[in-house]
């Protein structure tokens, strides 16, 4: 009769190898990826408050 915890540790691993089957399943059939912007923007180039406050009431305008 085998150990108990041999059979757990084996458990285990079964369970770990279903997960990141379906882990890697779940990525590939993800329909498009997100947007990455391929450098990061300087702070300096971020909008301000007053920008977005700006833009806004151009927008409605």
């Amino acid at each position: 009769m085998p150990k108990k915890y041999v059979v757990a540790g084996a458990a285990a691993g079964v369970v770990a190898l279903i997960a990141a089957g379906v882990a890697v399943v779940a990525r590939a059939t993800r329909p498009d990826h997100p947007p990455v912007s391929p450098t990061v923007p300087r702070v300096e180039e971020l909008p301000t408050a007053a920008d977005i406050r700006a833009t806004a009431d151009a927008e409605a305008s």
